[in-house]
Order: structure tokens, then C-alpha cells, then sequence
């Protein structure tokens, strides 16, 4: 059975993933979700293996988020049991990456949106190509940023998380590493030479310290973040800190209005993902992430699947996928439409458990393989 995901295990303990569904930009369907955490959870346990690298098959993209389609129309077949599945096995992987108890070097290429920055952000070193682009894109679909961002973004400085989550804006890879979003940065026609010099380093010297092996290796092909031109965020930078400190969504709406017809077309691109998203995302956001700043990283994975499905169940995620992944027809119907119109009640009953008497799926994270990388 293709799932979606390659492993290949090397001489001297060096295991390679390999998320190998170019054709869809590596987007994260349930038996890829579901492969990468039994690999990962053989291998944690496997004495042979020394350190896990992850990489993406294509020229285009490490991977363009999950297959949020597929989980939209299992409503019509299999209600949310297809969806609280997907999430579970997604989260789960997420999660043993940031507390994996070996080295995992992530290879991250071209797009890296939602679920591939949820895969990225707990590696133990993280590497971009340089031309790599960043994004949490879920407040277009009627969603929030998942796949841990409640932890990574709520931790970003001067409302930095807000703006990334309100306005679904790119980073570029310079960026990226400035914020702490990844380490390094090598050039993707590098990315071959890297892993075959990988494979002969842990051949020839298996007593060697793994995570020793990666970095050296990483080293010789990085680039330093000033090599790259700077981002638009950068250009931008005091704005966009404005607006993600904003009090409430209605006043970062009122300050992106002047960004809408902006020459800059990353401002105005900005703009129009504000105003183009689910008004009940943008105040969801706003809630998911200060709550996130105060939790730890399993109380922040069970927070969004609360969210995720109560979202699916009762919010406008599957609307929103419709309009932008079904039908195409870019006008979603959101509930409410405006963001004046979003009850505050309604929003925080979205954080509602939603599993009833018995436990939450993922009450078992603190009994995973070790604690977490970064606090």
C-alpha cells in the first residue's frame, strides 16, 4: 500500500522519512499522518537507530499543509469520525517530534504551510532551504493555525503569532530563522549533497555522537540568514506589530483597511486574507493564542483538538474548505459573516471538551518518550 510516506534506514543508525505525495505539494493525508507516527514510534525504541531525518519528495514544497479536503467531505460519509482520527494521528506525530528522545534533522523545501510547520517547529534541528516560504494559511478555510501553533506562535514576541495567524501572511526563510521558526539555512541544491554526506559520516563513524554528526554536516552546507535579501515583514515590521497587538480583530481590521490598497503586494495580500477569512476564526485566534502563552505543549495539542473538531462540527471549517478546495467559487458563506456579528459566548464554547464522560485522545502525550525540547 503507497501511503504517502517513504522510510529508508541506513548503515551506522541514520533513518530517513521521506513525505513522497509531490503530486499534491506533500500535503498530509491520514495514512501519511498514521505512517510517519508508527515509523517514528518503532524507531524510538529501535537501538539500531541513531537519528531520524525528514524530508519532501518535489521540487515545490516539504509540505503545503494537510488534506483538509478529504477531511471536509468525510462529513458526508463518515461524520467526524474521519476527522477526530486525522487530528489524532497529526497531533500525535507532532508531538513525538518535539519530545522524540533522538536527533531528528527536518529538511524543509519550498512551501512549509499549517501541518509542514507543525512537523518542522519541534524537530531538534530544523534546516530551510533558501527559498523556502512559511505561512499558517487556516483562517482562509474557516480553521486556526493547529499542528501545535498554539504553543509556537503564542510564543513569538510583540503580537507577532496574531499577525501571522490573522492575515495568513509568507515568511521567507531569513525570517523564519531570525523569529526562531527554524536554525538554518541551505540552499535546496544543496539538500542532496547533505544527506549523502549524512549517510557516509554515520557509516564510517558509529560511535559517534548523533546529534554531533547531524550538526556537522548541516554546518557545512549552511548559509548565513544575511545572505538572503530581507522579507516584507522586516520592511513592515513596526505595522505589523501594530496590528497583532491589536485589542480585538475589529481593530486589527480597521488598521489593515489602509494595507488593502497598497502598491506592496505583500501588504495588500495581507489585507485581503483578513478580510477573506472566517470572522469567527480571526476572534478564535486571538483566544487560542493568548490561552496557548500559559499552557504547556500536551495542554496546547489537546486545547486544538477540541478545537479542530468543534470547529468541524459546529464552526465554518467545512464551508470554508468548500469554497476554497471544493467548489473554487472563493466565496465561502461564513456564520456569521462580520466580525461584529461573533457572539464572544459562541467562541468560547468552541474550547468546549467535546469527548463526552471518557478521556481525552490525547491525555496520554505526558506519558510519551521524553520531555519537551522547548519551553
Amino acid at each position: 500500500m503507497n501511503t504517502g510516506v517513504r522510510s529508508e534506514l541506513h548503515p551506522g543508525g541514520l533513518a530517513i522519512l521521506i513525505l513522497d505525495s509531490p503530486q499534491t505539494l506533500n500535503a498530509l493525508s491520514l495514512p501519511m499522518v498514521r505512517e510517519l507516527r508508527t515509523c517514528l514510534q518503532a524507531w524510538a525504541h529501535d537501538p539500531s537507530v541513531r537519528a531520524v531525518v525528514l524530508r519532501g519528495e518535489g521540487a515545490k514544497s516539504f509540505c503545503a499543509g494537510g488534506d483538509v479536503k478529504k477531511v471536509a467531505l468525510s462529513k458526508l460519509d463518515m461524520g467526524s469520525s474521519y476527522t477526530r482520527d486525522f487530528f489524532f494521528n497529526e497531533y500525535t506525530t507532532d508531538y513525538l517530534i518535539h519530545v522524540y528522545p533522538k536527533p531528528i534533522l527536518v529538511l524543509a523545501h519550498g512551501l512549509v504551510l499549517g501541518g509542514g510547520l507543525g512537523l518542522l517547529s519541534g524537530a531538534k534541528i530544523r534546516v530551510l532551504s533558501t527559498d523556502a516560504q512559511l505561512g499558517m494559511p487556516e483562517i482562509l478555510i474557516g480553521l486556526y493555525p493547529d499542528v501545535g501553533a498554539s504553543y509556537f506562535l503564542s510564543r513569538l514576541p510583540l503580537g507577532l503569532g496574531e499577525f501571522l495567524g490573522w492575515t495568513a501572511a509568507r515568511l521567507n526563510a531569513r525570517s523564519s530563522v531570525e523569529l526562531g521558526l527554524a536554525d538554518f539555512l541551505v540552499p535546496a541544491t544543496q539538500f542532496p549533497g547533505l544527506i549523502a554526506g549524512l549517510q557516509g559520516s554515520f557509516a564510517s563513524s558509529p560511535e559517534t555522537d548523533a546529534e554531533g554528526l547531524l550538526l556537522a554536516e548541516v554546518a557545512r552546507h549552511a548559509v548565513p540568514p544575511e545572505t538572503l535579501q530581507a522579507d516584507a515583514l522586516r520592511s513592515h515590521l513596526p505595522e505589523a506589530i501594530r496590528i497583532g497587538q491589536s485589542q480585538t480583530p475589529l481593530e486589527a481590521a480597521r488598521l489593515l483597511k489602509a494595507w488593502a490598497q497598497s502598491s506592496d503586494p505583500w501588504k495588500a495580500s495581507a489585507a485581503t486574507n483578513f478580510k477573506a477569512g472566517s470572522p469567527t476564526s480571526a476572534w478564535l485566534i486571538q483566544e487560542q493564542l493568548r490561552k496557548g502563552r500559559t499552557l504547556s505543549l500536551g495542554d496546547c495539542f489537546r486545547m486544538e483538538m477540541n478545537l479542530s473538531v468543534q470547529c468541524f462540527e459546529r464552526g465554518d471549517f467545512p464551508e470554508g474548505v468548500r469554497a476554497r478546495l471544493i467548489d473554487k467559487d472563493l466565496n465561502p458563506r461564513w456564520n456569521p459573516p462580520t466580525l461584529d456579528a461573533v457572539q464572544a459566548g459562541f467562541v468560547r464554547s468552541l474550547f468546549d471538551d467535546c469527548w463526552g464522560q471518557g478521556p481525552h485522545p490525547l491525555a496520554h502525550l505526558e506519558q510519551a518518550l521524553s520531555a519537551p525540547r522547548r519551553s
